[in-house]
């Protein structure tokens, strides 16, 4: 999202340009990611298990790449796995798909296609279940009300109360017994202020405190019972913000945390060991290798080695003592990549 963008299909991606109904702007014709078959896109064979990669000496190692290209997906740990799902393939067209990633085997698999195509949305895992929340369709970037339950041990996702507001590109996390989610856009380029919160066991939706800072394309870690709101901009690439903020879900309060050194918008954060990684980033003209760890028990930043390959609207997750950083863009606005690198401190 930007204020001014040399490109039409830049404008188009980056300021949520009105192409109504239109899920797919053909951007690279030689793509051997996909084939199309009666006008769809057809994923390509799994890959392989990836060789063990004794990695560079900075704790970064290659990993299995996706099977695709795919960018402004949604990436989640659950059940074992890192779960990716929807997207933009390297043809703009928005997919449903679903994929797991298992470390173990380092070898990624399909899973429950999600009910529609979605990009921009959120995925979170809670309490044995994995959640599908809000997002967009079409690239006019218009925001969804739409939310999905993959229940543990089900071959299908179905469908629970839907977001009081619609929302996309926003950030959430699984805090306590409830699921917040936060920032975002509310329409097509309209910030959302309004703190969503989703109570399982009554599968209903209430309002919580707004968050003092509206921002999308952010990112959201849950640290013991609070959230831990990070970054974002404001609807154009050199809006980013290196604000954080904190949510107390049970005091219904915000709180101010340490900003980050290095202001980022299409990113993502997780936790690992104690302390928070954020992770890429886009600019104007520039995607970002660098990452920021936050130490939680001294509540100071400081640097992490470089990503191997920038990334933005991609996903990261933390399972089992490492950092997977998964796909997403090497250039502003478009530019989908497969490459999946995993970090250990």
């Amino acid at each position: 999202m930007r204020a001014a963008c040399g490109l039409w299909v830049s404008f188009l991606v980056a300021c949520g340009g009105d192409v109504a109904g239109d899920a797919s702007v053909p951007l690279d014709a030689t793509s051997s990611d996909a084939a199309l078959v009666d006008g769809a896109s057809v994923d390509a064979a799994l890959v392989d298990a990836a060789p063990v990669d004794a990695g560079d000496g900075t704790g970064w190692r290659d990993e299995a790449a996706t099977p695709v290209r795919i960018q402004e997906i949604a990436v989640e740990a659950h059940a074992g796995r890192i779960w990716v799902a929807g997207g933009f393939d390297a043809r703009a067209t928005v997919v449903a798909t679903v994929r797991t990633y298992d470390p173990a085997t380092r070898t990624w698999s399909t899973g429950p296609d999600l009910p529609a195509p979605r990009h921009h949305l959120v995925l979170v895992s809670h309490g044995g279940d994995l959640y599908a929340l809000g997002g967009m369709q079409t690239v006019a970037f218009e925001p969804l009300d739409t939310a999905w339950v993959l229940r543990a041990g089900a071959d299908a996702w179905a469908p629970i109360a839907p977001l009081l507001r619609d929302r996309g590109a926003a950030a959430a996390g699984s805090v306590g017994d409830v699921i917040v989610v936060v920032g975002g856009n509310e329409t097509s380029g309209g910030l959302a202020s309004e703190t969503l919160i989703y109570d399982p066991a009554r599968d209903a939706w209430s309002l919580g405190a707004p968050i003092p800072t509206p921002r999308e394309h952010l990112a959201a870690v849950a640290v013991d019972a609070e959230l831990y709101v990070l970054a974002g901009r404001r609807n154009s690439l050199g809006s980013a913000r290196a604000d954080l903020e904190i949510y107390d879900p049970v005091a219904d309060a915000w709180r101010a945390g340490p900003e980050l050194p290095y202001p980022r918008g299409g990113f993502d954060a997780d936790l690992l060991e104690g302390a928070i990684y954020v992770v890429g980033g886009e600019e104007p003209m520039n995607v970002l290798r660098t990452v920021d760890r936050l130490d939680l028990a001294t509540a100071t930043w400081g640097p992490a080695p470089d990503t191997r390959v920038p990334h933005h609207g991609h996903g990261i997750a933390a399972l089992d003592g490492r950092l997977y950083v998964i796909a997403g863009a090497s250039t502003p606005a478009f530019g989908a990549i497969d490459a999946v690198e995993s970090y250990a401190p």
